[in-house]
């Protein structure tokens, strides 16, 4: 968001036709037209890819050519929605390397950020917003 409201100010005329401005308008369109409409989708079920157990909870939408993740947790008890990370080019889905989505992700899991139990990770989102 930090980058395309730069984009902007630098260059209000053509900010809309560069990548970060068209990846911030397809976000938006998956969070608005896909999460937020069946959180609980099949589709959005990783398997196993950050392993098993505690990291269950976790969901992800794929675009962007498949390149792209961006992980949420939901509770349908408190109608609730958390975005958790979304990768970036640094770190776009290619299997097997350090630097895939899934590696990346599964790593901030392990050392706790973001917070695997729901009612931790509620009030740090509440705490940053």
């Amino acid at each position: 968001v930090a980058e395309v409201e730069t984009l902007k100010g630098k260059d209000p005329e053509n900010y809309q036709r560069k990548a970060a401005t068209k990846l911030l308008a397809v976000v938006h369109k998956v969070i608005e037209e896909h999460i937020t409409v069946n959180p609980s989708s099949p589709a959005f079920r990783h398997g196993k890819s950050l392993g098993s157990g505690k990291n269950k909870d976790w969901s992800r939408v794929k675009f962007g050519a498949g390149r792209y993740r961006l992980f949420f947790r939901y509770s349908e008890k408190d109608k609730v929605i958390i975005l958790g990370w979304m990768n970036d080019e640094n770190t776009l889905r290619t299997y097997g390397k350090k630097t895939d989505a899934y590696t990346v992700f599964s790593k901030m899991l392990k050392r706790g950020h973001p917070p695997a139990d729901w009612e931790t990770l509620t009030r740090e989102t509440e705490e940053t917003h």
